[in-house]
């Protein structure tokens, strides 16, 4: 049962409290709980707050207890929550959806979907009784994903819009991380590699540290240990500040918050109770790489900006010892980021 959704837009508090409480009186609730709070406010309540970078718009989201918490910034500023009797267990973003993986009293899992475009939401009961390992949610335009166990390992369960049981994908390795990126699902295995996924299907993007956390930092784009990786291609850049995201206009870059979201040329700053929002100066057209180290195409062992067959004999030459890499070729060469080169690393160039 929801027992209350609430909708804080700038300049309608009044109003919005009106309605509020002309609904709890209409449909007899008797647990009935409205909070208006300043921009980032509620956030600051939150359990846990992520960041999402979209095209038009940026978000910071999160929950505390059965309450869902979205905002939406760098556009129309609004900020969105959705109380539930039961208790979330993980949350995502996607495009202009913010879901949350709940079980109710009944011990029943459901997925809440929370529209911040329009207000509306769902919760949908997801089929069956499964044991859910609560380490990884995400959801595209068409399937539910969730990390469980099962008898064969631990997969990645597939569900429709509707809650109905889709089957069960396996990543190469066990998958220990799941994420939303540009209105596409993505896993992460034990070794570090990262596949996007569509329903039943998986195809290799990159690599990253499995045992660090994966921000979002705009589409196509993760920030993960000083390093951005393009999801796209597998390409890295180098990054000396602490948080980065990228947009299609620039390269925004912050030290001192907790958070960052970016879309267009602006940035929103979250420092776990307020988010600061700020527009890029130069003119249209310019970019700052604020910080910027170094670019680096993981696959590219000759430096010519691509991958080929060419860098495919450059790694055989160094596995049998006929000519070594190193420096920068070496270091694109581990493609599954395990920090070592082998036959592994071989396998991966082959097939780009």
């Amino acid at each position: 049962m929801v027992i209350c959704c609430v909708t804080m837009e700038r300049g309608e508090d009044m109003r919005k409290r009106i309605i509020c409480l002309m609904l709890a009186v209409l449909v007899g609730l008797t647990a009935f709980s409205v909070s208006f709070s300043a921009v980032g406010e509620e956030l600051g309540s939150c359990k846990k707050v992520y960041a999402y970078s979209g095209t038009d718009a940026a978000y910071f989201y999160g929950y505390y207890g059965g309450t869902l918490v979205s905002e939406k910034v760098l556009s129309d500023d609004v900020t969105r929550s959705v109380t539930t009797d039961g208790v979330i267990r993980m949350v995502c973003h996607n495009a202009q959806t913010t879901c949350a993986l709940l079980k109710t009293r009944v011990n029943q899992f459901s997925v809440l979907a929370l529209d911040m475009n329009s207000g509306r939401y769902t919760i949908t009961a997801l089929e069956g009784s499964r044991n859910f390992s609560l380490t990884g949610f995400a959801a595209d335009d068409a399937q539910i994903y969730i990390i469980s166990p099962t008898s064969t390992g631990t997969a990645v369960s597939r569900f429709d819009k509707s809650g109905n049981y889709l089957g069960d994908t396996f990543l190469p390795r066990e998958a220990v991380q799941l994420f939303c990126n540009d209105g596409s699902a993505y896993g992460m295995d034990a070794n570090g590699d990262i596949y996007q996924i569509d329903g039943n299907n998986i195809v290799f993007c990159a690599s990253a540290n499995p045992e660090t956390e994966l921000r979002n930092a705009g589409a196509g784009y993760l920030y993960v240990d000083g390093k951005l990786i393009c999801l796209y291609d597998g390409s890295t850049q180098r990054i000396a500040d602490r948080l980065a995201v990228r947009t299609a206009d620039r390269l925004f870059t912050d030290n001192d918050g907790q958070l960052l979201a970016a879309a267009g040329r602006k940035k929103a700053v979250f420092d776990g109770s307020v988010v600061s929002v700020e527009e890029a100066e130069q003119s249209e057209g310019q970019h700052s790489e604020p910080n910027e180290t170094s670019v680096s195409k993981r696959g590219d062992l000759n430096g010519t900006g691509t991958v080929n067959g060419a860098d495919v004999t450059a790694l055989m030459n160094h596995l049998i010892g006929k000519e070594l890499l190193s420096g920068n070729a070496l270091a694109n060469a581990d493609m599954n980021n395990d920090g070592s080169v082998d036959n592994r690393d071989l396998v991966i160039l082959a097939q780009q």
